[in-house]
């Protein structure tokens, strides 16, 4: 049903830039029907153009200066501050062990922001076990934009390991907003690249993979 609205919404504004056009053009020529398409859909384009530069622009700058993951303390050097005896019963918890740990975590605050505590529940493998835990912090005051941040954290000892941010942009959902509309948007960058997998591969270090018994 807001599919068909859409469609009906974009028929009558065509339909409507037409008759402007059309109808400056028979009373002022060429420079009517300049005005006539600025007025009803001219202004809209120079804006999206203007507003695509500028998140261009500024998602470039944050990937050069924010994007990415820091890692504070090695899993290396983590397993030899808490002990090799502790680090090899540290295995990834179950779901049901994240979603019924108690207390309940608390969210903490890192370089003036609030994170928020996130259940490190992952298709690929949970990352959580009796130490490690996950928060996130989600910014999306630019336009088009979330600035996706996440810290690791040594509960225990409330030490920060892992810092990270990925900087994500699109068009969103139609069925959201009409921002959805703005395809063009998907064509912004994203960074860093393989995020995801670089830092799923990294957080399960900190839990037991196996290698344990070779180290």
């Amino acid at each position: 049903m807001f599919g068909l609205s859409i469609l009906f919404f974009l028929a009558l504004w065509i339909a409507i830039t037409i008759f402007a056009t059309k109808f400056g053009a028979k009373k002022l020529g060429k420079t009517g029907a300049f005005f006539g398409f600025m007025l009803t859909m001219g202004g809209f384009i120079v804006y999206w153009i203007v507003e695509y530069i500028y998140i261009q622009y500024t998602v470039t700058k944050l990937c050069e200066t924010e994007g990415g993951i820091t890692v504070y303390v090695t899993p290396e050097e983590w397993r030899k501050q808490i002990g090799k005896k502790e680090w090899e019963t540290l295995t990834p918890f179950t779901n049901s062990q994240i979603r019924d740990s108690k207390p309940k975590i608390q969210n903490i605050y890192f370089e003036g922001r609030e994170y928020k505590y996130t259940e490190g529940i992952y298709r690929a493998g949970n990352l959580e076990n009796a130490r490690i835990k996950l928060f996130n912090n989600y910014d999306s005051s630019i336009s088009n934009t979330i600035i996706n941040r996440s810290i690791v954290v040594d509960t225990e000892t409330n030490q920060i390991l892992i810092n990270s941010n990925y900087i994500n942009t699109g068009a969103g959902t139609i069925s959201n907003n009409l921002s959805g509309l703005k395809f063009w948007m998907s064509n912004l960058p994203k960074c860093p690249k393989n995020y995801y997998r670089n830092y799923h591969d990294l957080v399960k270090q900190y839990s037991y993979l196996g290698e344990k018994d070779e180290q």
